[in-house]
């Protein structure tokens, strides 16, 4: 059984994160815009 070195684990975090196409959205999208009408669905009695 081979032992991971110490980067193997943040280097394939690394390559997921580049195909992740959720992080692309992320950097596109300003959620803030949507942070008061979700606050006013979230609020309950």
């Amino acid at each position: 059984m081979l032992q991971c070195g110490f980067f193997d684990l943040d280097n394939r975090y690394q390559k997921l994160d580049e195909r992740d196409p959720l992080i692309s959205l992320n950097r596109l999208v300003d959620w803030g815009h949507f942070r008061p009408t979700l606050t006013v669905i979230r609020e309950k009695s």
